[in-house]
């Protein structure tokens, strides 16, 4: 038993330090143009890292202790960035594996010079509660949260809309939600091509050989019309 718990003990650690080591994740979680080292008893996020036992605050993150599987640490499932005097909020701040399981993240009072874009979301399909400047609208729009809220200071945001059952235009047997407002179509067993409706292989070489074709036939042609115009000197 004793050496079952040495070897938890031992994993989480591990999976600690690997988080500890990812730059981004530990840029944002230590953020020095933050109001203060730690968040507010009062945060969303604070309150998210009293649920159980496995979370754990780090600085402006929580993070959970949790294992996945064998290969250690979850990642972060909060973000408190609020007042952390952010002008600007790149594209890919959360295009990892770290922020996958993402839940809550707050970026209100900021002074953006532009609000973050839909495309910066991506992929964090648990995401439930977003706070923005209130100058900003939720990502996806309306239609891609079952509550959104403006006040004079914050736009909130609150449970994802699963798009694949909202949208009627969006015909796929296997939609797949990756994010706010984002859906994508993935297609089952041979299945391939526009919503899925080939089936059997996709003609590769048919593909590979046409292109390939063209190319060949483009240069000389290309080489042709270059040759006449080269003058000689003698």
């Amino acid at each position: 038993m004793l050496r079952n718990i040495m070897v938890l003990l031992t994993t989480a650690v591990a999976a600690i330090s690997c988080l500890e080591t990812d730059p981004r994740s530990s840029v944002l979680c230590q953020l020095d143009s933050c109001q203060s080292v730690n968040i507010s008893h009062t945060s969303k996020v604070y309150e998210l890292c009293q649920q159980s036992d496995h979370y754990q605050l780090n600085g402006h993150c929580c993070q959970t202790t949790g294992l996945k599987g064998a290969t250690g640490f979850v990642g972060i499932i909060g973000l408190d960035l609020a007042n952390c005097d952010l002008t600007d909020l790149r594209n890919d701040s959360f295009h990892n594996e770290t922020f996958h399981n993402l839940r809550v993240l707050l970026l209100e009072d900021n002074p953006l010079k532009k609000c973050p874009s839909q495309s910066a979301f991506y992929s964090l399909i648990a995401l439930s509660f977003l706070q923005l400047p209130n100058s900003c609208d939720c990502p996806g729009g309306p239609d891609a949260w079952r509550y959104v809220d403006t006040t004079d200071t914050s736009t909130t945001c609150r449970n994802q809309t699963d798009q694949c059952k909202e949208s009627d235009l969006f015909d796929c047997d296997n939609c797949v939600m990756n994010g706010p407002g984002y859906k994508e179509c993935h297609c089952r067993g041979d299945s391939y091509g526009y919503k899925c409706m080939r089936t059997g292989h996709f003609p590769m070489w048919v593909f590979v050989g046409s292109v390939g074709g063209s190319t060949v036939v483009l240069s000389v042609v290309m080489w042709f019309f270059t040759r006449r115009n080269i003058i000689k000197i003698d």
